[in-house]
């Protein structure tokens, strides 16, 4: 919930997320605060059997995954060892959205560009920046001030 993350980081969504509305720029928060488990499994993915993977999401009543979802690396922060800044409550991801629902389209989409842009503008840093390439996490927004 929005409301779990830092006071300064809900004060900056909340002003990115008016002016998106604004310009009309269709986005969905698909991620914002994660538990320890939460992060844990998340880190699993790609690096664990599906069944693993799906007992664990189960267990912590986490929606279960296809086969295809868990070819992905979904974080390399493994939640105890290296925290991930949305455990420490800074960090969220934003896709844009059509029709009302989430959409992760390819990274030569232009919305990425709208969305971050403005989230930038409002004091984050954008995860499709990062070096080197395969690195780059266009969802993710860390909050820097």
């Amino acid at each position: 919930m929005i409301s779990d993350l830092l006071p300064e980081v809900q004060e900056a969504l909340n002003e990115a997320f008016d002016e998106l509305r604004e310009k009309k720029i269709s986005f969905s928060l698909t991620s914002d605060v994660r538990t320890t488990p939460t992060q844990i499994i998340l880190y699993c993915q790609k690096r664990a059997s599906l069944e693993i993977v799906n007992l664990w999401r189960e267990y912590f009543e986490m929606r279960l995954i296809s086969s295809k979802e868990n070819e992905n690396i979904v974080t390399s922060a493994d939640g105890l060892h290296q925290k991930s800044n949305h455990q420490l409550k800074k960090s969220v991801d934003v896709v844009p959205s059509e029709n009302g629902k989430p959409k992760w389209p390819g990274r030569e989409d232009p919305r990425w560009k709208e969305i971050s842009d403005i989230m930038k503008k409002h004091g984050f840093s954008w995860g499709g920046d990062w070096m080197p390439d395969e690195k780059k996490d266009f969802p993710h927004y860390d909050f820097i001030g």
